[in-house]
């Protein structure tokens, strides 16, 4: 009986020592649990609190949002209200709209012809006006039987090139320009005759007449023919011609005519052979007339067809001159 005892208080003790290191080891995990509780004790109770707190706020914002929800509701309510006390004023305004606008459409309709006659009666006096301008313009034009203008109130300061820059982009080709000067003085006098290359562009001239500015001067054009000439004096009828007539009378001259021009003139029918200016007795001024002579009587034949025709912008006027008699002595 001692023996069995002594035996299991052995085994008692053997399984103690079995034990007590499965013990040690669940005393450290238990501490260790501890430890670890310890450590997230702090964190549990911040996050209680933040939570709590969260829980605080929710329950304050409760009522806040409740109301904001009750605003909500009404503020719906009375916005349905105000729809439909407005609702009759609407379709009424719509309807007065609509009639309003039948009402202009049928005006309109009614209009629309009346403006269409306006508007035709309109563009046909426009057109009457515009092809009554293009007209004269053509008419003034056509008119023109020389090709050479007289253009006035020029700048001192004026020269041939400027003129010409000036004019010929809406006349033509301007073949010689000839300044008007003081007799006496010499002076240029504001004013030159500006000669063309045909009537047509001499009329477009004409009709640049106070519409113009050269050199910050509106000009002012005329017709070279209106100052004499063929449209004042009519052509007078020729003396019979002489036998072996080799002189013939020039009238109705310019008086800037010169023994060159006359030349230049009469190049085309025959040489000349001398020119005489008929002046005045007592103050010795030219006279506007003269005697060409040439060298046989057909050159004066020739020379007397040229009757009429344009110099320096006169209507020359031309007969045949008498020989004076040879005196007895």
């Amino acid at each position: 009986m001692a023996k069995k005892d002594k035996k299991e208080k052995k085994e008692e003790e053997v399984e103690m020592e079995v034990e007590t290191p499965k013990k040690s080891k669940k005393d450290k995990k238990r501490k260790a649990a501890e430890a670890e509780e310890e450590v997230e004790a702090p964190k549990s109770e911040k996050k209680k609190k933040k939570k709590d707190k969260k829980e605080a706020e929710s329950e304050d914002e409760a009522p806040k949002s409740e109301k904001k929800k009750k605003d909500k509701k009404k503020k719906k309510a009375e916005s349905e209200d105000e729809e439909e006390e407005e609702a009759p004023k609407k379709e009424k305004k719509k309807k007065d709209k609509k009639k309003k606008e039948e009402s202009e459409d049928e005006e309109e309709e009614e209009e629309a012809p009346k403006k269409k006659e306006e508007s035709e009666d309109e563009e046909e006096e426009e057109t009457l006006v515009i092809k009554n301008k293009d007209t004269k313009a053509a008419e003034a034009v056509a008119a023109c039987t020389s090709t050479k203008a007289f253009v006035m109130n020029l700048s001192w300061q004026i020269d041939e090139d400027t003129l010409k820059a000036a004019l010929e982009p809406k006349t033509g080709k301007i073949v010689s320009v000839k300044w008007m000067e003081d007799r006496e003085t010499g002076k240029f006098k504001g004013s030159g005759i500006v000669e063309f290359e045909s009537t047509e562009a001499a009329g477009k001239c004409v009709q640049l007449s106070e519409l113009e500015e050269v050199m910050g001067r509106p000009i002012r054009v005329r017709m070279w023919e209106e100052k004499g000439g063929n449209d004042r004096k009519p052509k007078r009828e020729m003396s019979a011609r002489p036998d072996n007539c080799t002189t013939i009378f020039c009238g109705n001259l310019d008086y800037n005519i010169d023994d060159d021009k006359m030349v230049e003139f009469f190049k085309d029918v025959a040489e000349i052979k001398q020119v005489r200016w008929l002046t005045d007795k007592t103050s010795g001024d030219f006279r506007g007339c003269g005697f060409v002579e040439f060298y046989d009587s057909e050159s004066v034949d020739k020379a007397v067809l040229k009757n009429g025709e344009n110099l320096l912008g006169r209507g020359i006027r031309i007969d045949y001159s008498a020989p004076k008699p040879k005196r007895e002595f």
